[in-house]
């Protein structure tokens, strides 16, 4: 870090501008909105915003899945708002928010509540309540006792209040909102190896000498020292395992240019790969035609061992002092840590 090697090089991009759509006292005013919900919510709201909340409003179930900092909190937030505000004496809760990390929980919601006090002086007239691990017991009997209009959760701690019969709700529950909804499942790899390969991924190339995965280096810079290359390593998106690319020449891999064309015929670009369990059987379904043989247009997509050494030179067949790879031409086609596997786009 302190050499900066992780630092990222200088990215420009633009980003996509939503499109403007109403103000919530121009809702209001429409009779959409309660004015009580309206002063909450001060921002001019974008189209998808506005579409989303005439669903919520109207008790249809929606997705947004719009980009980073387009508001989606207030999609779900004001209908649910809007809903305490003219029937305050419903049944409490009226609604479980199910956030995916309590940062998100505690931060979103403080600026809610220091933008309302800021600019009615006064509270905000929802309850809210967090209730996650970090809630301490005597306050989650409170919350239990006298619950909030809308509750706040981790998916956690809301699979533990299916489970619990004192953390059940008394009244059904009018909606339940997902944020950030994402599929969760038990991979066989370790996450943390791929966050890893995700942060080094983002700054300058990681280097790896072709080597046993329990003696090669991992150096930042791309040179040759004690007759061993270094070559740049990528990795799966999907699961972290790593990979070298390459350029294949005549008996030998070279290290591929970073940030560099190759216009030399006689050089093939490429991926080698460790995979020591991989074997031809575990080839996709979908690369094979219906009567069981490789399709033609996946033949050449199918990893090849190769016997790789430390030098770079390799030999198609188990050679002294050589370590088995698998070469695949042109792409990555095939991830041999998960198994994902990609098309030509």
């Amino acid at each position: 870090m302190e050499g900066a090697r992780l630092w990222p090089e200088p990215l420009l991009q633009l980003s996509p501008a939503e499109r403007l759509d109403a103000t919530p006292e121009e809702l209001a005013q429409q009779g959409l909105l309660h004015p009580e919900t309206a002063r909450s919510f001060a921002h001019r709201l974008f189209r998808h915003q506005v579409e989303a909340i005439r669903l919520g409003l109207s008790g249809q179930s929606f997705v947004v899945t719009s980009g980073t900092g387009s508001g989606k909190t207030w999609c779900f937030l004001m209908p649910n708002v809007d809903a305490v505000v003219r029937n305050p004496e419903i049944p409490r809760p009226t609604a479980l928010i199910v956030y995916p990390m309590n940062a998100l929980v505690n931060s979103q919601i403080r600026v809610l509540w220091e933008s309302y006090a800021r600019r009615t002086g006064r509270p905000f007239s929802v309850r809210f309540a967090r209730y996650t691990g970090e809630t301490p017991d005597q306050e989650r009997e409170e919350i239990r006792r006298d619950p909030p209009h809308i509750l706040l959760a981790n998916y956690v701690m809301a699979e533990l209040m299916l489970v619990r019969p004192e953390e059940r709700c008394r009244e059904a529950l009018e909606r339940l909102l997902l944020r950030a909804a994402e599929l969760n499942r038990d991979l066989p790899e370790p996450f943390f190896a791929f966050k890893l390969h995700q942060f080094i991924s983002r700054g300058k190339a990681l280097y790896a000498t072709l080597e046993p995965p329990t003696a090669r280096a991992f150096p930042m810079e791309g040179e040759v020292q004690s007759g061993r290359p270094r070559y740049p390593l990528r990795s799966c998106r999907l699961c972290g395992h790593e990979c070298y690319h390459v350029l294949r020449a005549e008996g030998q891999f070279l290290p591929y240019p970073v940030g560099e064309d190759v216009g030399q015929e006689d050089l093939q670009a490429g991926y080698l790969t460790f995979a020591d369990d991989w074997s031809e059987e575990q080839i996709p379904d979908d690369w094979r035609a219906m009567n069981g043989r490789l399709r033609s247009t996946r033949r050449g997509r199918v990893p090849q061992p190769v016997w790789v050494r430390p030098d770079g030179s390799f030999a198609e067949a188990e050679t002294p002092e050589a370590v088995k790879m698998w070469w695949q031409a042109g792409r990555l086609w095939l991830c041999l840590g998960c198994e994902e596997y990609y098309d030509a786009r």
